[in-house]
């Protein structure tokens, strides 16, 4: 028995998630963003955190879904370096923070993505996938460093910094995914989405 084709809910206030999902053919019929407490916990993981806060935009964007029933996408991305996550941030003190952080060393991205079936605003199903890349940073020198700060480019990013403009000179390597450390792993949403019976 073929599965119904449900409209699609983007559970996200970034605009480059939506743009990396139109890039493989997938456009949501609707985007709905809440505002969340992200503080991390006591003693709390990365990769733990990621997918807790994932988990907990699913659940928030559920309630105020108006479809009947729908297909939901949520994520969250976040970069940890020396033991420290390095959250969205708009303020450049705490930019040059991470940049001591991240430059000439490695550092995780991790990425946690959830999709699921939300009907009459209960969540039906959901599935969640973790993805975790690491970057390596060369060494940078303080005029590169306050020609990104100036940039504004890294305002608002996990890690704050975006790999695409002037960070895209800085990074190394990068083992892991691409799409995920942009902010949304392409490949495990587009396999989520497979499960659930979503098309194209």
């Amino acid at each position: 028995m073929e599965k119904e084709n449900l409209p699609l809910i983007l559970g996200s206030a970034s605009s480059e998630r939506l743009v990396l999902l139109k890039s493989i053919g997938i456009i949501p019929d609707e985007v709905i963003s809440v505002d969340l407490d992200e503080t991390e916990r006591k003693k709390e993981k990365a990769y733990h955190y990621c997918k807790r806060v994932a988990q907990e935009k699913f659940f928030a964007v559920a309630k105020i879904i108006k479809s009947k029933k729908s297909i939901l996408i949520t994520s969250d991305t976040t970069a940890v370096a020396s033991g420290k996550l390095l959250h969205k941030t708009y303020d450049d003190k705490i930019l040059r923070e991470y940049f001591k952080l991240i430059s000439g060393k490695r550092h995780k991205v991790i990425s946690a993505v959830c999709c699921g079936i939300v009907e009459n605003n209960e969540v039906e199903s959901i599935r969640t996938k973790v993805v975790e890349s690491t970057v390596s940073v060369k060494k940078m020198h303080d005029i590169e460093i306050e020609a990104f700060i100036a940039s504004k480019e890294g305002l608002g990013k996990a890690g704050g910094y975006t790999l695409k403009g002037l960070m895209a000179c800085n990074v190394k390597q990068i083992n892991g995914s691409f799409y995920s450390i942009l902010g949304l792993p392409l490949y495990e949403t587009s396999q989520l989405l497979n499960s659930l019976g979503y098309k194209r």
